[in-house]
């Protein structure tokens, strides 16, 4: 699901798939296993967030981020 994705779903053909992500590295933290339940967990929470929602929470987070 894409940034900017309102309705939630996107559609590829299996022949356009590329790669399937395990992991997200960021500089100077620790990797985010993708393969967890856990990271299964939030990431269904925050799909299903309406886009408002989530507009909300990336704001605070910018915000707090760089304090």
């Amino acid at each position: 699901q894409g940034d900017g994705n309102l309705r939630g779903t996107e559609r590829c053909r299996r022949e356009y798939v590329c790669g399937i992500v395990i992991a997200i590295l960021r500089p100077g933290r620790r990797p985010v296993d993708c393969t967890r339940a856990a990271f299964a967990r939030r990431s269904r929470c925050w799909r299903r967030a309406p886009y408002l929602v989530r507009r909300l929470v990336l704001a605070v987070y910018r915000r707090v981020r760089f304090l």
